[in-house]
C-alpha cells in the first residue's frame, strides 16, 4: 500500500501545494519469503526503511534500501521517502 504524501490536493493559506512524505506499506501472511521490487519513490529521493518487523532486536532501525529485496515470512516492512 502507497501513501503518496505529493498528491494531498490541498494547499496552505497562500495557495502552495501542500506535500508529506510518502509511505510504502509491503505486509506478507505467507509463512514463506517473497521478492519485491520497490516502486519509484513520489518525491524521487531514496526509500528510507523505517519498520522491518524481521529484525526481531531492532526493527526501527532506520536504513537506505536497494530497490529489490525478500520480505520474510509473516512479515511486515515500512519504507518513507527519504525527503528528510
Amino acid at each position: 500500500m502507497l501513501l503518496n504524501g505529493q498528491t494531498l490536493g490541498i494547499v496552505d493559506e497562500e495557495g502552495n501545494p501542500v506535500k508529506d512524505d510518502s509511505f510504502l506499506y509491503l505486509v506478507n501472511a505467507s509463512a514463506d519469503g517473497v521478492e519485491f521490487t520497490l516502486p519509484e519513490p513520489p518525491a524521487k529521493t531514496p526509500w528510507i526503511q523505517v519498520l522491518d518487523t524481521q529484525n526481531i532486536e531492532d526493527p526501527f532501525q532506520p536504513c537506505e534500501f536497494s530497490d529489490k529485496g525478500i520480505l520474510g515470512g509473516r512479515c511486515m516492512r515500512v519504507f518513507r521517502d527519504g525527503n528528510k
